[in-house]
């Protein structure tokens, strides 16, 4: 195909976009081997590995030009290691990806996918043509198709104009406050005046009618362009469809045990109320809450995995307790007759706390639908910091690279290995060189989103003579608000080894400390602009007492450095 295609005019010619360099080739052939030659990075090894299709190779390459994009001013070393590893985890296996990420790129039209027709033809009765005007033709075709999945990836399900045998049940309000808590199934079959009383309606269908059309329309602008971070939301709801994600969490023991035991432990505080879950996810939440004695759990995500989580409470029997609802919960309604909740859970918390925004999201759903001495779990929120050296990391990252089993292999050693500015890792105690300060703390039952924004100031000192170089953030969420056995999920260092590990800020120029000196610094969080999941870092920090320079540096917790 390569050979009959490349006898036709193909769009920029002769500007052909290197896979990982800024360098421009006279044909895909020449980008290819550089590729291979300089960063032995192979494609068509790897579609052949990997087994691809036609298709498949368009997502492979539209996702190498997103991911290998030198917009972040990362070096072609790290824009490589960064495709590597999400090729591994097939992270370009995503239908956004059918969307060319270069208009016109040659990649597309000129690489030779001889050894994945086949498999195509076996799909279909139609072969695909050689012709480039043919693919062309094609990926024309998956632009639009992809443009409607964009617009219509976060919007639910057309809520149907209902007979008026199969009307939403009432509720009568009395019956909530009765001291024998009614099942799911009297919430939602009570049968309204001049109804059916026999018409018992699907619960998967009442949460779908929880869809407000005007939740639609917002839904539809944001993603036609009324939202600049609708994007940012259709990408961050795609990530959390794919299992990888939600096994992380799950084996994180730290962190589902919290939550279990929160609500286990507190079975009192728990009993006959109603629960909402703000992004539920597999339902976990859900469940914990429905087996400590809650009357009703509503579970509200706005990903594909709520259609595995629907499958997954019914397979566990709790169909009768727990109602799901696919959708953003800016733009849904509780079901009908449900117009509070008792208590709202959420497990929102990303890395340096705040990364991912999904805080506004429960603040959102707490003042729209917490009832008054209603609880938000977890509550409360605390953010720490400490000052470490880089021992640890260098014999991890750099040392290694000098002795390997008797062998210099120095020059696998990164400018970004040197000096990596911001990670997400798990630090050691003995790294610690600083004692530890709070500095931020969130009331969740009463924070306005915002303060999310924020200025702090800490105070340090150092715990031995040695050099600061290295800023760690970690946090613990506290579940204690009217409930006789709190419990504190923490993520700090020399803790139990959660997903979040502790947020890493490299300094540019570090402090040689004297045991018993104090450092005391600012940090401000922002988020950005062009993505409010998204932070902006500033950190200003000096020795107190000293004539010494005051130092300030600026950072982005962003999702590659998760």
């Amino acid at each position: 195909m390569a050979d009959q295609m490349g006898a036709e005019e193909s769009p920029q010619e002769n500007n052909v976009s290197g896979l990982f360099s800024s360098v421009t080739f006279d044909s895909v052939e020449k980008a290819l081997k550089y590729a291979k030659c300089k960063h032995d990075f192979d494609l068509r090894a790897i579609r052949d590995e990997l087994g691809l299709d036609f298709y498949g190779m368009i997502k492979l390459i539209n996702y190498i030009r997103d991911k290998a994009s030198s917009s972040d001013g990362s070096t072609e070393e790290a824009r490589v290691a960064r495709v590597r590893s999400g090729i591994s985890k097939r992270e370009f296996d995503e239908s956004k990806y059918m969307k060319p990420t270069i208009p016109d790129d040659p990649m597309l039209y000129e690489l030779d996918f001889d050894n994945v027709e086949a498999s195509i033809e076996s799909k279909s009765s139609q072969t695909l043509s050689n012709s480039t005007e043919v693919l062309k033709r094609k990926i024309a075709e998956l632009e639009q198709e992809n443009k409607a999945l964009h617009q219509n990836v976060t919007s639910l399900k057309e809520t149907s104009e209902p007979d008026e045998e199969q009307d939403p049940p009432e509720l009568d309000e009395k019956d909530i406050g009765e001291e024998e808590a009614p099942t799911l199934e009297a919430l939602v079959s009570a049968p309204e005046p001049n109804s059916d009383p026999n018409v018992n309606p699907d619960p998967k269908a009442i949460s779908d009618q929880a869809v407000s059309a005007e939740a639609k329309k917002g839904e539809k602008e944001e993603t036609d362009g009324g939202d600049v971070n609708g994007a940012v939301n259709i990408d961050y709801f795609s990530g959390y469809s794919m299992r990888g994600i939600h096994e992380e969490m799950l084996k994180d023991r730290a962190r589902t045990e919290a939550y279990r035991d929160a609500m286990y432990r507190n079975r009192d505080r728990f009993q006959d109320k109603i629960v909402l879950d703000v992004g539920c996810g597999t339902g976990i939440l859900c469940m914990f809450a429905a087996k400590a004695g809650a009357r009703l759990v509503i579970g509200i995500d706005a990903s594909d995995i709520i259609d595995k989580t629907r499958l997954i409470v019914s397979e566990n029997g709790l169909s009768s307790k727990i109602i799901l609802i696919k959708g953003m919960l800016e733009n849904v309604t509780l079901p009908k007759h449900i117009q509070k909740v008792d208590i709202i859970i959420s497990e929102w918390m990303g890395y340096f706390l705040l990364f991912e925004s999904m805080l506004p999201t429960v603040l959102t759903a707490r003042d729209r639908w917490l009832s008054p001495g209603g609880s938000v779990y977890p509550n409360k929120a605390t953010m720490y910091i400490a000052g470490a050296n880089m021992k640890q990391y260098r014999a991890s990252y750099i040392d290694f690279w000098k002795h390997v089993y008797g062998f210099d292999m120095s020059c696998m050693i990164t400018p970004e290995d040197r000096f990596p500015e911001t990670s997400s890792e798990i630090v050691s105690s003995s790294s610690l060189v600083t004692t530890t300060y709070a500095f931020k703390s969130f009331d969740i039952q009463t924070v306005d989103s915002k303060q999310l924004d924020f200025s702090s100031s800490f105070t340090l000192q150092a715990l031995r003579s040695e050099a600061l170089e290295r800023i760690i953030v970690h946090f613990d969420a506290e579940f204690d608000h009217k409930l006789n056995n709190p419990i504190t999920l923490s993520t700090g260092v020399g803790e139990t080894d959660t997903h979040w590990r502790q947020t890493v800020f490299y300094l540019a120029k570090p402090l040689k400390l004297v045991k018993g000196e104090v450092v005391k610094g600012t940090l401000t969080a922002k988020r950005r602009k062009n993505n409010h999941r998204e932070y902006n870092v500033t950190i200003s920090y000096w020795i107190d007492g000293k004539d010494s320079a005051k130092h300030l540096q600026d950072f982005s917790i962003r999702v590659s450095d998760s």
